[in-house]
């Protein structure tokens, strides 16, 4: 399969039929295309029972879900690399193919910004809000943004990666542990919104 990817020089999905192949199939492939952008995207849901309902007991049944904060983050990693990027290898099961919007309305509601931009640290935390992106004061965390004075700071929602602008201009963009996706930073709608529940 790595052969293959490594011929054809396009975005590839590798499927497979559960969540722990895929991740060993993730850790292989990251492993074999360090300077790729490879995903891991699966059903966010650790738990889930469907609704019922069983007439006998005239007995209603609301659905249970628990979803892993972890992969809906993998997940916004996966669509944000997906529209910004060439080389991306994306790991997955059957599940991906189900509630996502087009890339064309993930394009459309996201906030791109370089180090080096100039732009009105007001302005951006307008638009951010407009993401559903979380205003704070205190520490900032996956989804948030703080300003204080000039200085900007803000974390994506597709990963733990923060960004910094300073009088205006994006100084610098921390790089989360993981691997390092480029020097921008591209958010999209925050995960709680109609439209991040589905990108």
């Amino acid at each position: 399969m790595a052969k293959v990817i490594e011929k054809l020089q396009i975005p590839t999905l590798v499927l497979s039929h559960n969540k722990t192949l895929a991740r060993q199939l993730w850790q292989e492939m990251s492993e074999l295309f360090p300077e790729n952008a490879v995903e891991y995207f699966v059903s966010y849901y650790d738990y889930y029972q469907p609704e019922a309902y069983i007439p006998g007991r005239d007995l209603y049944i609301d659905k249970e879900l628990q979803m892993n904060e972890r992969i809906e983050q993998e997940r916004f990693s996966t669509v944000a690399s997906l529209v910004s990027r060439p080389d991306v290898i994306t790991v997955g099961t059957v599940s991906i193919i189900y509630g996502l919007n087009p890339p064309e309305v993930f394009q459309q509601n996201h906030l791109r910004l370089a180090v080096g931009d100039q732009a009105d640290p007001q302005d951006v935390v307008r638009q951010l809000v407009g993401l559903q992106y979380r205003r704070t004061t205190g520490e900032i965390a996956r989804g948030d943004i703080r300003l204080r004075g000039e200085v900007l700071s803000g974390c994506r929602a597709a990963t733990t990666r923060c960004a910094y602008a300073s009088a205006g201009t994006v100084s610098s963009v921390s790089r989360s542990a993981r691997r390092s996706r480029g020097s921008h930073w591209t958010t999209s709608k925050r995960p709680g919104s109609t439209l991040a529940s589905s990108t």
